[in-house]
């Protein structure tokens, strides 16, 4: 009988991912340490790597990990949310356009050559014409240089629906920090806010 390992979100209950092994899982005896999931089976152990990278994708605890980038007021809202009990706001500061977003430093800070990594997150905007770009990047541990592994942008988010925005880069070298960011260059003051929940990074 094949065992059916399947990750539930920790809030809503929402099926994330299904594993299928052709082995019975004996017992169910299930154990979790750096990442990686270890289950007894008739075949002997059995081990899945963890998807998810990030320690609170929905911001149900906080900001996630997440800082502002460049600028940004972070503020934790119930409401608009995509899924859970919360999301993250934020709030540009100035009443000039500037970077004004969120990035995560300590998500990726051992790289593996050649491997892929995917970010993504779902926004929401509150006003009209916002853009939006997602980047991740690549940096040695003292930051001294950096290399873009892929970027995209929306022009123009729809106002007031949820969209999802996702990209996909390969780590240049191993070792190195790869810092997801994610940013509006027209956000003010004046143009309303952008919303994120349910952010993701996975891969390695």
């Amino acid at each position: 009988m094949p065992a059916h390992l399947i990750a539930l979100d920790e809030v809503t209950g929402a099926v994330r991912s299904t594993t299928i092994q052709s082995c019975h899982a004996a017992l169910g005896h299930i154990a979790v340490a750096q990442r990686r999931i270890f289950t007894s089976s008739d075949c002997g152990v059995l081990t899945y790597v963890s998807r998810e990278m990030l320690p609170d994708p929905g911001f149900e605890l906080g900001t996630g990990g997440w800082k502002a980038y460049s600028t940004g007021s972070l503020t934790p809202v119930t409401s608009p949310k995509h899924e859970g009990a919360k999301a993250l706001r934020v709030t540009a500061t100035s009443s000039s356009p500037g970077r004004t977003g969120l990035a995560h430093h300590s998500v990726i800070t051992n790289s593996r050559q050649g491997k892929p990594y995917t970010a993504s997150c779902w926004v929401y905007a509150t006003g009209t014409n916002l853009n939006l770009t997602m980047r991740l990047l690549e940096y040695p541990q003292d930051y001294s240089t950096r290399v873009q592994l892929t970027s995209k942008t929306i022009t123009s988010l729809p106002a007031k629906v949820w969209t999802k925005i996702s990209v996909t880069g390969t780590a240049a070298k191993s070792g190195e920090r790869i810092i997801p960011q994610v940013y509006s260059t027209n956000q003010t003051t004046l143009t309303g806010n952008i919303v994120y929940d349910n952010c993701s990074v996975t891969g390695g």
